[in-house]
């Protein structure tokens, strides 16, 4: 039976549950420290792989320092998405800021960089059931993923609201797609994020240009996103890695043949049959994909690529002569490889 998700805050509780250049004066300073806990490993993180992942994050991480006082500003990211920013919008305690800023942004729009960032792509689903413990995911087609934070050049948090736009490029993950809309990020433990559509989303249109204009309503990670309209049978598969393996120190994910803006993963652990799944059974049937699966130390990636045609409610094993060592960009180029 289906019952309409009504109260956000019951949802996101049983989520957590479940399981540059520049075009003016300002500089793009990549040596800046970032305020978030993702971007920053430290002595919170337990394992490898989160260390891995986190500094990958920091690694795509860009920064802009301009001055608040001037007219509103205009930058240009690495990959040409542009950012408008209402400079009388910037306020700490409601009172307009004064002198330097600091913007720090991340955009993502490849599977490659889902993985080593730990960012994919599973929207909280319209509809939530019964049959399903936690809450109901399924997968979104991005058009970009970004995180927007600013400070003063001391570290003080500004004010969440602030009149940003950034002109994205459809190009970027493959031309237009249909009826994009904006939607807002909540991070997992594990750094991983699930996205909520914004409540009354717009289509956001992308006119004669191929651009999307976009305006994140707050800080944090925000998404360009769609519901992917895959309408076969789903199922719920499990995954096996090697002995030694588990939830603690590697992830698995799910990539689909021909699906270059998915990437799923695979949420949930049992440790008394060591088996990944996914709680949200929302696996296509019949089509042709790959189990990506990442682990590593402090100093290298281990990773391992199984291609597989997902049937129902299948086990697929990840052999230990499957993984293989090498260096982020290594896994990035394997995973890039991928139809």
């Amino acid at each position: 039976m289906k019952t309409k998700l009504l109260l956000k805050a019951t949802f996101v509780a049983l989520l957590f549950i479940a399981c540059s250049k520049e075009q003016d004066s300002e500089t793009n300073n990549s040596n800046l420290k970032s305020s978030y806990r993702a971007a920053e490993p430290d002595d919170n993180y337990n394992y490898d792989i989160m260390k891995l992942q986190g500094e990958a994050l920091k690694e795509m991480t860009q920064h802009f320092e301009f001055s608040a006082d001037r007219d509103d500003v205009r930058l240009e990211t690495e990959n040409g998405v542009r950012i408008e920013i209402s400079t009388s919008s910037l306020t700490i305690g409601g009172e307009r800021v004064q002198g330097d800023v600091i913007l720090e942004y991340v955009e993502i729009f490849k599977r490659s960089s889902m993985a080593i960032a730990n960012k994919t792509t599973m929207g909280i689903s319209d509809e939530q059931t019964d049959e399903i413990e936690g809450t109901d995911l399924e997968p979104l087609v991005t058009g970009g993923e970004f995180f927007i934070n600013i400070t003063t050049v001391d570290g003080e948090q500004l004010d969440n609201g602030a009149d940003i736009t950034l002109t994205v490029p459809a190009d970027l993950t493959g031309g237009p797609g249909d009826v994009m809309t904006a939607w807002d990020g909540i991070e997992r433990e594990n750094g991983d994020v699930a996205w909520e559509e914004e409540e009354d989303a717009e289509p956001l249109g992308t006119g004669e240009q191929g651009y999307y204009l976009f305006n994140p309503d707050e800080f944090g990670w925000s998404n360009i996103d769609r519901f992917w309209d895959y309408s076969g049978a789903t199922t719920t598969i499990q995954v096996d890695v090697p002995a030694g393996y588990d939830d603690t120190n590697c992830s698995v994910y799910l990539a689909t043949v021909g699906e270059q803006n998915i990437l799923a993963p695979l949420d949930t652990y049992d440790a008394s049959t060591e088996l990944f799944s996914e709680h949200y059974g929302q696996v296509p049937v019949g089509l042709d994909g790959y189990i990506v699966f990442v682990s590593g130390t402090t100093s290298q990636w281990e990773y391992a690529i199984i291609p597989v045609t997902f049937a129902p409610n299948d086990i697929i094993v990840v052999d230990a002569g499957d993984i293989v060592t090498g260096s982020q960009a290594d896994v990035e180029n394997a995973i890039d490889a991928l139809p």
